[in-house]
């Protein structure tokens, strides 16, 4: 009998217990939950990137033969103009080949105006009078030749001394034709062959000098532009080879910022977008800057995008190298109605926010005009309805006590934007 009581208690007790649930479940109070109400603001959609600025132009000028660094014209940090000294290299031998060459080179072009000379009267006549004398010599030959002849007929000279006087006739023949030739010779002056052959040697002592004079040239290295020292890359009397780094230059005129963002925001990107750079170093100095290339290439292993952005105007602490913070400006929503990203409730792809009705949580399909990282912009809303936060996981029709916050979403945006610009990822104004 008294296990049957028992068992009826213990069975009344849990049906007391059911009861007590569900009558405080039906009666609790409802909980508190934080809301806030649309508000009319200008929404903007950034993209924040970090770079640092660079020259567009910037030069590295090397050695273009073997030498000596003789003489340094100017040092890291200086201003240059175009045209300016900024290293002499020096060649102990190149002075000595110089002088050489310039010995050779006059000596060739007076062997050439000898060569082009016509020959002169006087020369002329000197050889026609040597034609003259040598056919008397040849007249006086052939008289004794023939004397000597009858003389050797008749036995009264020897054999040797008719010879000699036929060598003799031979030897004046001979310069009778070396006189006409001679003669016919300066006739022909200037040959053309010889003045060719004189050119060619004028040419080639020309071609030598103006080599060696290329390669003295070369000695001084001179600013290709107006610019700045960046960095000076040799020391006094170092020896360089062809190609040896001896100073960067950048144009200071030609800055501009290399940037890089996720390529996630590679879509909002277009060039012409204006933006607001911060350095670390000036962070109360802000300046504005406009997008005006994005890479073509992706780079894969760091999921990043290359951008360059030109300075509106330049501010007066930009350096090379020196890091900034990039806020691109890539959407606008002026005079929205707008609510804090975290009211956004996201069902079956379809947009709503959560509101209370009678105490209890209602769920209202809304028209999604545009959002943010950390705004939502709204359209056809009544900036009168509460709209709670964070409320996704709460279901329709739970009981619910409003606690308004006004100035929701500034604390989460202002947060949203430090972490984007630490990130190199999306953020807002």
């Amino acid at each position: 009998m008294s296990e049957r009581k028992n068992g009826i208690i213990r069975r009344y007790g849990w049906i007391a217990a059911v009861v007590v649930a569900v009558l405080y479940w039906a009666l609790r109070p409802p909980q508190r939950w934080p809301a806030t109400h649309a508000k009319v603001r200008d929404v903007v959609s950034i993209v924040v990137a970090t770079g640092k600025m660079r020259a567009r132009n910037q030069s590295v000028l090397s050695a273009e033969s073997i030498a000596q660094v003789g003489k340094l014209w100017v040092e890291e940090g200086d201003t240059v103009k175009r045209g300016q000294k900024m290293v002499t290299l020096h060649q102990s031998d190149l002075p000595y080949r110089l002088s050489q060459a310039r010995n050779a080179l006059l000596t060739a072009r007076q062997v050439l105006l000898q060569t082009q000379r016509k020959a002169l009267p006087s020369q002329i006549h000197q050889a026609q009078a040597d034609i003259l004398q040598a056919k008397s010599r040849l007249r006086q030959s052939k008289i004794d030749l023939a004397r000597a002849l009858k003389l050797f007929k008749s036995n009264s000279i020897s054999t040797a001394e008719r010879d000699q006087a036929t060598f003799a006739k031979e030897q004046a023949e001979a310069m009778v034709l070396s006189a006409q030739a001679r003669l016919e010779q300066l006739h022909e002056i200037p040959r053309p062959e010889d003045v060719q052959v004189a050119r060619a040697r004028v040419a080639e002592a020309e071609s030598a000098l103006k080599l060696l004079q290329e390669q003295a040239r070369k000695m001084i290295i001179y600013a290709p532009y107006d610019g700045v020292v960046v960095s000076r890359l040799v020391n006094l009397g170092q020896q360089v080879a062809i190609g040896t780094p001896l100073f960067m230059i950048s144009d200071p005129s030609s800055l501009e910022i290399f940037a890089e963002a996720d390529e996630n925001t590679l879509a909002q990107l277009q060039p012409g977008q204006r933006a607001i750079a911060i350095s670390p170093a000036y962070k109360q100095q802000p300046f504005q800057v406009e997008l005006e290339h994005i890479s073509p290439q992706v780079d894969a292993k760091r999921g990043v995008i290359g951008l360059r952005l030109k300075l509106v105007k330049p501010p007066d602490f930009a350096r090379i190298d020196l890091t900034v913070d990039v806020s691109i400006q890539t959407k606008l929503w002026p005079g929205s109605l707008s609510l804090p990203i975290q009211a956004l409730i996201m069902r079956e792809n379809k947009p709503y926010v959560m509101t209370v009705d009678r105490r209890r949580a209602r769920l209202l399909s809304v028209q999604l005009r545009g959002q943010n990282p950390d705004w939502i912009v709204i359209e056809n809303f009544s900036d009168k309805i509460p709209v709670l936060l964070d409320a996704q996981q709460i279901a329709e029709g739970e009981p619910l006590r409003l606690s308004i916050i006004k100035n929701a979403g500034e604390t989460d945006h202002r947060k949203a934007s430090k972490a984007g610009k630490a990130g190199g990822g999306r953020g807002m104004w």
